[in-house]
């Protein structure tokens, strides 16, 4: 639940990413009725400070702007309107991000399913899974985290990629979610395969999560030398050898006839 906990940490930086700070160029209102007129403005910058203003404030009249503010020409003001429909923290916010889930443009889905999902709407969870391949870290990280809150078990593909991920934080965070979200067996293998990560938190991590799917308790020292964990690999790597069917994955199910059209 510790991992899990970062959640609104993450959703945070990674808006910050996307749009202009505070204070960077941008004409700042200091009342609702003044934000309602720079959102008029030409400066890209200006409109985003009065989007940020209206979803600060959460005033209810901001809806209404904030949802013509969706359509803006820029990017970063319609990425920046979606944040700030995410903060009226309201269920009347849920059926105008809808429709963002089938917009164009990646990072405008994205920011759609993560503030639908912090409302409590999960309706964004195929994006969420897309998001795992997502070239952006932060995105994977937030899609693994918010995924495994919910233990969505399509997600289960992208965490097995994302065992190879160039940042070792999703690494570690595909592990813990395999192991101790998911229980999957079918990430035995990649996992023994990351207890030669590089990184030593990432091998410990991949060691406890095979662990809780296996139920074994053999020794793996993570912070040792490559010699003595490369040794206690072999025995891991014996031990699963012995044990092959015992972790392999469940079979899908057969498809009756009648559903399969034969």
């Amino acid at each position: 639940m510790m991992r899990l906990a970062a959640i609104a940490f993450l959703v945070a930086v990674w808006g910050g990413c996307a749009t202009t700070g505070p204070g960077e160029g941008g004409a700042i209102p200091t009342s609702f009725e003044e934000a309602l007129e720079i959102l008029n403005s030409s400066e890209v910058a200006d409109r985003i400070e009065a989007v940020q203003y209206i979803g600060a404030e959460r005033d209810p009249r901001g809806l209404v702007p904030l949802q013509e503010a969706l359509g803006d020409e820029d990017l970063l003001v319609r990425l920046e309107a979606t944040l700030a429909l995410r903060n009226y923290d309201s269920p009347v916010t849920i059926p105008l991000l809808r429709p963002i889930l089938e917009d164009e443009d990646a990072d405008m889905r994205y920011s759609a399913a993560v503030a639908l999902f912090e409302l409590d709407d999960y309706s964004g969870v195929d994006v969420l899974v897309e998001g795992l391949r997502s070239q952006r870290s932060n995105y994977r990280l937030t899609s693994a985290l918010f995924l495994s809150r919910i233990r969505w078990r399509p997600a289960v593909p992208g965490l097995l990629e994302m065992l190879t991920d160039e940042d070792p934080r999703n690494r570690s965070q595909a592990a813990y979610s395999l192991g101790w979200i998911f229980c999957a067996p079918e990430a035995v293998d990649p996992l023994l395969a990351a207890m030669k990560d590089p990184v030593p938190f990432v091998r410990k991590d991949a060691w406890e999560a095979l662990k809780q799917i296996t139920g074994e308790t053999l020794p793996f020292s993570y912070e040792a030398g490559p010699e003595l964990r490369e040794a206690q690999l072999v025995v891991w790597r014996r031990w699963r050898l012995a044990h092959r069917e015992e972790t392999a994955p469940p079979s899908p199910s057969p498809v009756p006839a009648e559903e399969s059209g034969e």
